[in-house]
């Protein structure tokens, strides 16, 4: 077929908008022009004449944004985040080729925020996973994107627990960095009370302090409906049903509960919200911080 439409064979792909067109297996080689960009940046600066302020605002400002377009979408070899990784630090405490100087602080003190006496630097493999929790993200917020509608007809299913992942074998390279973090980003999902329809009662999260009150059923609540929605536990005057909630739940439990606002039908549908904002909207920052506590551990 080649030969009959003078296409020539090829095994690379090249890029497209600048991101490697994988068909295959993922290799070092396909992302090395990242590492390649860093190296002519760095041979660009005369390292041993910077202060270490000087050298860790480069690194902050040019060396950390290098890859950021890439890893957005791409799911980069853990190879290659390490090494990323590896010349950020060598360039930051002034070690050249031959010549390896004391690293002072360990990488992870470094990749801490400032506030908490960091250098605010991003370990590489997980800024990639704090993208691709921004694009898991976006498939539950987004629902009419064009790119999401794609992921929803190959990849997910509408099941009992709402959105659900398809076992596929075979799926894209983006697809995989997004099922990776899929379980991590729903730990960061709230539900936001308005007509109390879509929330279920016991098994969302939407109670104040991250609860799931399935974990806090009395042993007499035996055989309770587990998918109750939060509009179903109010009476028929829209207050909460008091008598049923009070022998179902722990006293601590039922007090938080009535403590809050009943769901509202002229508020409109229950709206998912990012729980670790106090506006509810996703952040780089805010999902960073767990990504890199959980990675570490």
């Amino acid at each position: 077929m080649s030969e009959h439409l003078q296409i020539p064979m090829t095994q690379d792909l090249g890029k497209y908008l600048g991101v490697p067109v994988l068909h295959g297996r993922v290799t070092k080689h396909a992302y090395k022009y990242i590492i390649d960009r860093i190296d002519q940046r760095i041979a660009g600066w005369k390292a041993e004449d910077l202060s270490l302020a000087g050298r860790v605002t480069l690194a902050i400002s040019v060396l950390n944004a290098i890859p950021s377009y890439v890893i957005q979408t791409s799911v980069l070899p853990a190879g290659i985040c390490d090494y990323l990784d590896h010349k950020i630090r060598a360039f930051i405490w002034g070690s050249q080729e031959g010549r390896r100087r004391i690293h002072l602080i360990n990488w992870e003190m470094i990749c801490l925020p400032k506030d908490q006496g960091g250098l605010g630097l991003r370990n590489a493999w997980d800024l990639n996973t704090v993208y691709f929790l921004k694009l898991a993200w976006g498939i539950l917020k987004q629902p009419g994107e064009v790119w999401v509608r794609v992921f929803k007809e190959k990849y997910l299913r509408e099941g009992p627990d709402r959105v659900e992942l398809r076992r596929k074998t075979r799926c894209s390279q983006l697809w995989r960095g997004v099922r990776r973090v899929w379980g991590m980003m729903l730990e960061g999902v709230l539900w936001s009370i308005r007509d109390g329809e879509e929330t279920l009662f016991w098994q969302d999260k939407w109670v104040d302090g991250d609860i799931v009150l399935a974990n806090h059923l009395l042993p007499s609540a035996w055989g309770v409906h587990l998918q109750a929605s939060v509009a179903s536990m109010t009476t028929s005057t829209g207050e909460w049903n008091s008598a049923l909630l009070s022998s179902i739940l722990p006293n601590e439990m039922f007090l938080q509960v009535i403590g809050m606002s009943p769901p509202q039908p002229k508020l409109g549908k229950d709206e998912l919200v990012w729980g670790l904002e106090d506006n509810g909207k996703f952040t780089l920052k805010s999902a960073y911080q767990p990504v890199a506590a959980i990675e570490g551990d």
